[in-house]
């Protein structure tokens, strides 16, 4: 029951902040920090759970629960907990608490955290569920309170970037809604027994033809949440729109990787690996378009968001590299991209407060007149980069590492990335930070709200970097049983002793 209480929990925060504005106005923010922070605390009881796999009570499951949801279509509320859950879910509570400890005062308190904690309950019952129908429920209630936020809430209502968020996440849904219903026709009309079940589609074998047709639906949605090229263009357009906001796109982002990880590997193993050519190939452009892109922009957001798209291309060759070195990578990149790329957006929504820019161009010699927030700004921008010592450097070596066992040539490729990436973080630092001093910009350094905030993201970064164990073993048992799935890999374009990869290959 545990799982119920966690998202019944953040709804139900969400209805009193709505309903608790009636009467204050200030009111909504603080029940909906109770609400995230009753989640944070209950979840972190069972932290050490996930570390001993043998005393899971339900297999290789933490927590399940199943009961009948709508039983004409055989869909049921199914909910299960291993470590990748239990880490993503994390992040996206502690995440959550902190953009709503950041967030400014607005004309509606009530309907912004209304639809602040209704999003972030979509976020944590995608991480839950394995019923596909009720996957596909909480995916759209993730989406409808996002697009609400940038319309009301964002910082030119009139902006097209809103509709165009709608639009790609709408049409990229409905083609997974449609590969979610071809997956329930065939299974049972050759098994009888029409359901949603997960577990249930994964005992058919759909074949290379029709799996590979069937899984494009289901990675049309998760390209466009990841995002890499081409499916990028509506990211960049909501980073600027709202940056507080696009803290908790951020957590939304990481739902794509998720997705491929849990529904398209397992089910479609087959068609999955003979894409692993194209799919090297995007994720090496999607790292130099999106560092290209970040190192040519001033707007601190839009640093934010192509560097985001950046590191996306690295969990796509992770995921097609289909080895554990490269899925603990991918894993972890998930974690600390999104802790780095929220910083850095928390720090553009601070500069605008004072400001009215987070022009990089305008800014600097910040270090002088705010030497704490410089000092932030500093180690985020360096965390993004891969700085040895953070989590981001974990997570970008396993990768290439990884990508190393199974292509060279990606491999080699990729981590000329890391010095794309290098140029656009170093001109960040010197035109904001330590550059030629604007006198007439007025700024105040951080609050202790806005120290306690950042604080915390530094203490995870460093963690993960300098003790990154907690994290692996609490996904190990994900990563092994998602290599135990036979799927073919091809190599590009230098074929190497395949051997060295952890992959199980058919024979054909």
């Amino acid at each position: 029951m545990i799982m119920i209480f966690l998202i019944l929990t953040i709804i139900t925060g969400a209805i009193v902040s709505l309903i608790a504005s009636n009467w204050s106005n200030s009111l909504p923010r603080y029940i909906a920090l109770l609400a995230l922070a009753v989640d944070v605390i209950l979840l972190f009881g069972s932290w050490n759970l996930v570390a001993f796999p043998s005393l899971f009570k339900h297999g290789s499951w933490m927590f399940e629960y199943q009961t009948e949801w709508i039983h004409s279509v055989g869909a049921s509320i199914h909910l299960a907990m291993d470590g990748l859950s239990f880490i993503m879910i994390m992040l996206t509570l502690i995440l959550g608490f902190i953009s709503v400890l950041a967030s400014p005062k607005t004309d509606d308190e009530g309907f912004y955290y209304f639809n602040t904690l209704l999003m972030i309950a979509g976020v944590t019952g995608i991480f839950l569920a394995f019923d596909l129908l009720l996957f596909f429920f909480f995916w759209e209630m993730m989406l409808v309170p996002i697009y609400l936020l940038m319309v009301l809430f964002g910082k030119n209502s009139e902006s097209k970037n809103s509709f165009k968020f709608l639009v790609y996440t709408q049409a990229s849904g409905l083609l997974m809604l449609l590969s979610i219903l071809c997956l329930y026709f065939i299974h049972g009309r050759n098994n009888g027994i029409y359901s949603f079940d997960y577990f249930g589609f994964l005992s058919y074998s759909y074949g290379i033809k029709v799996g590979s047709v069937i899984m494009l639906g289901f990675l049309a949605a998760f390209f466009v949440k990841l995002p890499v090229l081409p499916f990028h263009g509506w990211l960049p357009g909501s980073f600027t729109d709202a940056p507080i906001t696009a803290v908790i796109t951020g957590l939304m982002i990481k739902t794509g990787a998720y997705g491929i990880i849990r529904f398209v590997i397992p089910i479609f193993p087959d068609a999955f690996g003979l894409l692993t050519n194209a799919a090297f190939v995007l994720g090496i452009i999607t790292i130099f378009y999106g560092a290209f892109m970040a190192f040519v922009q001033d707007d601190l957001r839009l640093i934010a968001a192509y560097s985001s798209i950046s590191h996306m291309g690295f969990i796509l060759l992770g995921l097609y590299s289909f080895n554990e070195t490269a899925l603990q990578g991918t894993i972890m990149q998930m974690i600390v991209s999104g802790i780095s790329t929220s910083a850095l957006l928390l720090i553009a929504s601070s500069l605008i407060k004072r400001t009215g820019t987070c022009n990089v161009s305008q800014l600097g010699g910040l270090w002088e007149k705010s030497p704490v927030m410089s000092g932030f700004g500093t180690f985020f921008v360096l965390a993004s980069l891969g700085l040895p010592g953070l989590g981001n450097f974990i997570a970008e070596f396993l990768i290439l590492a990884g990508t190393f066992k199974v292509n060279v040539v990606a491999a080699v490729f990729a981590s000329l990335g890391l010095i794309a990436a290098a140029a656009y973080s170093l001109r960040i630092i010197q035109k904001a930070f330590v550059g030629h001093k604007n006198s007439n910009l007025p700024i105040q350094d951080f609050s202790s709200v806005e120290k306690i905030s950042l604080g915390s993201l530094v203490v995870l970064l460093l963690w993960f970097g300098l003790y990154p164990k907690p994290i692996f073993d609490r996904s190990k048992t994900t990563v092994q049983k998602i290599l135990k799935i036979e799927a073919p890999i091809k190599d590009f374009p230098i074929k190497v002793n395949k051997n060295e990869a952890s992959v199980s290959i058919k024979e054909k």
